[in-house]
């Protein structure tokens, strides 16, 4: 269990029936030999062969379909449900949840069998983080942004400045030591992918004779600065946006879904990722769905698994269960 009484899951078993792109059955044991959760689960295949599917079933299934449509207008969050349940649609997640085992259950006649709250994260391969500039501490509530995956990056910002301003007015001795402490997390993982080059992420105001203060987040070597944040590369951004929300968050024990974790990244970069944010969140169990080799072959051969079609020749052989 996690500050504020949320739980920590960790899945087992997943089985979905006539979910989108899964038709008939698929069942997978998330398990290394000794019985033991595996930390890092990958699912491939091509295009179109359900691997989003998967990850959207065991959000579903646990009941926090709120994390796959929270960039929809409100309007159109319940529509988009209504077509992806069908009638024989069944999906099932057993976990383990504070050394006890449950099974969820979802079908598209009954709501989610278990709807405690869970340490869960998901990142869709859809993420287009905004870019909105610079931001102003201390906005106030109303002008702060709200949850969700374009605003992974102002979110990033606001938080850190805020903590920062709300230190120097000395209202609170420690908000500078978390600022700091945020910083420093968010550095390791920048430094698995860009090694030594002497480059950091740090807070600063933008323009300190300007009458209206404005602050962000800047690349700096040393001193300098190199550039503001949103002027990185896209690769770049797609790490600070991850990392950021599992620091902000603490997040380092539950479940994080990864929808194409090699968005925007060089091969080598591919290779970096996961380890940098397994680092950050190191009791977490990570489930992604990648097109990526990198991320294939660093996934153990117990917990990845290959989606094909069913005109695939190797589809007739598994359905016929001859030796692989």
């Amino acid at each position: 269990m996690v500050p504020g009484g949320v739980a920590i899951p960790k899945i087992h078993r997943v089985s979905i029936e006539n979910f989108r792109r899964i038709r008939d059955r698929f069942e997978a044991q998330l398990l290394d030999p000794r019985g033991n959760v595996a930390p890092l689960v990958t699912i491939a295949g091509p295009n179109g062969c359900g691997k989003t599917s998967v990850l959207e079933a065991i959000l579903l299934g646990l009941g926090l379909e709120q994390l796959i449509v929270r960039d929809l207008e409100r309007s159109k969050r319940q529509e988009h449900w209504r077509i992806a349940l069908e009638p024989q649609s069944r999906i099932e997640v057993d976990a383990e949840i504070d050394g006890e085992m449950v099974r969820f259950v979802r079908t598209a006649t009954s709501p989610p069998s278990d709807l405690r709250p869970l340490s869960v994260e998901y990142f869709s391969s859809w993420r287009a983080p905004e870019l909105v500039g610079p931001v102003k501490p201390l906005a106030g509530a109303g002008a702060r942004p709200a949850d969700t995956e374009n605003n992974r990056l102002w979110r990033l910002k606001q938080r850190i400045n805020d903590v920062r301003a709300t230190a120097g007015f000395g209202k609170a001795a420690n908000q500078a030591k978390k600022a700091d402490e945020w910083l420093a997390r968010l550095n390791v993982a920048w430094r698995r992918l860009h090694g030594d080059d002497g480059t950091s992420i740090d807070a600063n105001i933008v323009d300190g004779a300007s009458e209206e203060l404005f602050a962000d987040l800047f690349v700096m070597r040393g001193e300098t600065r190199l550039c503001a944040i949103d002027q990185v590369s896209a690769g770049e951004i797609e790490l600070l946006s991850i990392a950021g929300l599992l620091i902000l968050n603490d997040f380092r024990g539950g479940l994080v879904l990864i929808d194409e974790p090699e968005l925007h990244m060089h091969a080598q970069w591919q290779t970096a990722l996961l380890p940098a944010l397994r680092e950050l969140a190191p009791e977490a169990q990570f489930i992604v769905a990648s097109h990526s080799d990198a991320v294939w072959n660093q996934t153990p051969a117990y917990s990845r698994f290959l989606l094909v079609p069913a005109t695939d020749p190797r589809s007739a052989e598994w359905r016929s269960g001859a030796p692989q």
